[in-house]
């Protein structure tokens, strides 16, 4: 299994920092691919431990939280792999679950939002975990959650 990982991680140019969490980044990675494409939104943000948020503030707390070393870690291996990650456009999606699912005991929450270029409405995703806000761009309007039904 570490060999496997070893060779995506060469493959997809991302250095290997540890085994383990490399197999963590890449198999959730691959999961989140996979369930996009079956699952809604909101069930699948939900599952992976950070629900879409509304426009309520995600989080009352103001102080950022504080990340164990083996969440830097990943953090930062999932930063590699999504600048790179080529089975789907838009990565900030992908990112940001899977992110999510990292810090799921922080309690983080999905944001979706949109932003005019020329003609066109680009998207953007971003997690917020307290007053952390991991991938934000103050370009892009925070879009409402519906309802769940």
């Amino acid at each position: 299994m570490r060999r496997a990982a070893a060779a995506l991680s060469r493959r997809l140019g991302v250095v290997m920092m540890h085994p383990l969490d490399s197999m963590f980044v890449l198999g959730w990675m691959a999961v989140v691919e996979v369930a996009l494409r079956l699952l809604p939104l909101p069930r699948m943000a939900t599952w992976m431990g950070c629900p879409l948020a509304t426009l309520e503030p995600a989080s009352t707390s103001v102080e950022r939280p504080g990340l164990r070393p083996w969440e830097r870690r990943r953090l930062l291996l999932l930063d590699a792999l999504c600048r790179r990650w080529p089975f789907g456009d838009g990565p900030c999606l992908r990112q940001a679950l899977v992110a999510g699912r990292i810090l799921r005991h922080h309690h983080p929450a999905l944001r979706i939002g949109a932003a005019f270029a020329d003609a066109d409405v680009i998207a953007h995703a971003w997690l917020e975990v307290g007053a952390l806000q991991l991938g934000r761009s103050d370009d892009f309007t925070t879009l409402i959650a519906s309802p769940p039904a």
